[in-house]
């Protein structure tokens, strides 16, 4: 059923929760919730989705991980898929950027990847110049090909996300961070307003057919890219083997995060 008994006291503190296989599981169709449990996954209420599929016994997975603050990142960082601990209260205290995966049952063989992600800007006000205007940030789901297919045109996405493509390991998205630059430039700058939450946060969704059964990973994987100092460079996203790749030009870097589930 759920990932954890004590999800909403405690977060979730695994990287990968596996939920044992039921006779007959539920879904959230089958259950008449999924209107509200997708409305609040997308309002980044992961704890409140996951205790309303408890009591309705749905068959779910969860994993949340924290993403480096903005202003506090290093090219190249990439947790492979591993969960730090990070609760999923920890976006209301701005200690760590965040990204979480739910993957639940709807109705037979058909599984709803949701993620979701919020952005924070805490750190040195320099490097708000390093990381300034640039390459949209890449979000994917994705998954083997031998295990889910996605279900076609079932891909939504939130604000500021747009679609960029469907690969048959995995969708990809692309979010458009807000520029966060001081007001009177670098050295000795006036730290400018952080983004709002609806500007520096979204979700995107997409629809899986289980194809064997068993337990199979979907690997849910947020990348953040700049330019430092606005010089121009392309950005181009990949999946390979349902992992999301990030191909850079000479001036841009990037890091990246996943938050995987076992389904």
């Amino acid at each position: 059923m759920g990932a954890s008994a004590g999800l909403a006291s405690t977060g979730i503190t695994a990287a990968s929760v596996s939920v044992g296989a039921e006779k007959n599981p539920t879904g959230t169709e089958d259950a008449g919730i999924q209107k509200p449990v997708q409305q609040l996954l997308r309002n980044r209420n992961p704890e409140k989705a996951a205790q309303l599929m408890d009591k309705k016994g749905v068959e779910y997975d969860q994993t949340a991980v924290g993403m480096p603050l903005v202003l506090n990142q290093k090219p190249g960082e990439d947790n492979g898929g591993e969960d730090d601990g990070i609760s999923t209260q920890a976006e209301y205290n701005k200690s760590n950027s965040q990204l979480v995966q739910t993957v639940r049952l709807v109705s037979g063989s058909i599984y709803r990847s949701t993620i979701s992600w919020v952005l924070e800007y805490e750190g040195e006000i320099v490097n708000a110049c390093v990381d300034s205007a640039g390459p949209k940030d890449g979000v994917s789901v994705g998954f083997s090909g031998a295990y889910w297919e996605p279900v076609n045109d079932s891909w939504r996405f939130g604000s500021n996300t747009t679609f960029d493509d469907r690969k048959t390991e995995g969708v990809i998205g692309k979010f458009d961070d807000p520029e966060y630059v001081p007001v009177t430039g670098c050295n000795g700058g006036i730290r400018p307003k952080v983004p709002s939450l609806s500007r520096r946060s979204s979700w995107m969704k997409v629809d899986l057919r289980k194809k064997q059964s068993g337990k199979h990973n979907v690997y849910g994987t947020y990348a953040h890219t700049w330019n430092p100092f606005s010089l121009p460079s392309g950005v181009t996203f990949s999946i390979s083997l349902g992992i999301l790749s990030v191909s850079t030009g000479p001036n841009a870097q990037y890091w990246k995060r996943r938050s995987d589930v076992n389904k």
